[in-house]
């Protein structure tokens, strides 16, 4: 259980970064995305290891892992490649622009979905039975972490902007207007002119 708390405190200190980024504390930053990292590291890790396990027969464990893979990928690609590194996580002044297309046409949140169906395909993958029971706790951290995020910080980050996004695309649930958005949308960061 102390690996689901660990993970729980990574969701706590991404909340305070929210807070450093709005109040300017640009040099808190970094030092808060490296308790970030060691936190979720180490409750990743614990609910690896230190874990019972349950019989996964040997094809749902390689379907498991393949998709593990795949959506860790998104997720990677959707906060950190597809949106600005710099203005974002290492603090540099200057304006903030909302990012509407590819996976942030899907939906504002798209790290949710791919961080909730990552972690579950990574326990089928494992059989590990403390990720499992983790995955539904820290989902539901996560949510309240961007709910957060949608309704007190990045309205004050983004201004006028993000209230517009707020009303074309859904919050974490997509729709086929937003399916078809983020299709047509959608490219590569290294493809961009």
């Amino acid at each position: 259980m102390i690996y689901i708390l660990l993970g729980a405190g990574g969701f706590l200190l991404l909340l305070l970064f929210d807070w450093a980024d709005w109040r300017g504390l640009r040099n808190a930053k970094p030092l808060i995305m490296i308790g970030v990292a060691v936190l979720f590291s180490l409750a990743f890790a614990g609910t690896l290891i230190f874990s019972g396990y349950f019989h996964v027969p040997l094809g749902l464990r390689i379907t498991g892992a393949v998709l593990a893979l795949f959506f860790l990928f998104l997720f990677v690609f959707s906060l950190y490649l597809e949106i600005p590194f710099s203005q974002t996580y290492a603090g540099k002044d200057g304006e903030r622009r909302v990012v509407a297309t590819g996976t942030y046409a899907l939906v504002r949140h798209p790290g949710v979905i791919w961080f909730f169906f990552f972690h579950l395909c990574l326990a089928f993958a494992a059989g590990s039975v403390l990720l499992l029971v983790a995955v539904p706790f820290w989902t539901g951290m996560n949510v309240v972490l961007v709910a957060v995020e949608d309704s007190v910080f990045f309205p004050k980050t983004f201004g006028k902007s993000y209230g517009q996004y707020q009303k074309t695309v859904p919050f974490l649930i997509p729709t086929g207007t937003s399916i078809r958005q983020c299709f047509a949308t959608f490219q590569m960061p290294f493809s961009r002119g």
